[in-house]
């Protein structure tokens, strides 16, 4: 089931390993890995808690958030500008489930975003 997800994800390197048991994991990066969001809309929070449990016990967790082709474009103008779904609820789950674990999150995106929540957060 895991490895269904993240095989669904074009950005992920061809050595990411994933097991129903292990999670998901780079073999020597030795990073937990885990979508907390299975698709840039993230309009579920199925997710969540596979992300939440991937973190524990790490010395910082790294959130990727942000926009793609389908959300931003060149001819294709956003008529909001706060991150897609979930994503900002997803940085609030992570920092309420470890609230001392330093929280860096990474934007991909060409134009602006409103961040909300999510900057007292990371």
């Amino acid at each position: 089931a895991v490895e269904e997800a993240v095989n669904k994800q074009h950005f992920l390197p061809e050595d990411i390993r994933c097991s129903d048991d292990t999670g998901c994991y780079h073999p020597w990066l030795k990073l937990p890995f885990a979508n907390g969001c299975t698709t840039i809309e993230c309009n579920d929070t199925s997710g969540f808690e596979d992300a939440i449990s991937a973190t524990k016990g790490v010395d910082a967790i790294i959130a990727v958030l942000g926009l793609d082709q389908k959300e931003e474009s060149e001819g294709h103008d956003r008529s909001v500008v706060e991150l897609p779904g979930n994503q900002a609820k997803l940085v609030s789950a992570l920092k309420q489930a470890h609230p001392n674990t330093t929280l860096i999150v990474v934007l991909i995106h060409g134009g602006a975003l409103a961040l909300g929540s999510v900057a007292q957060d990371a």
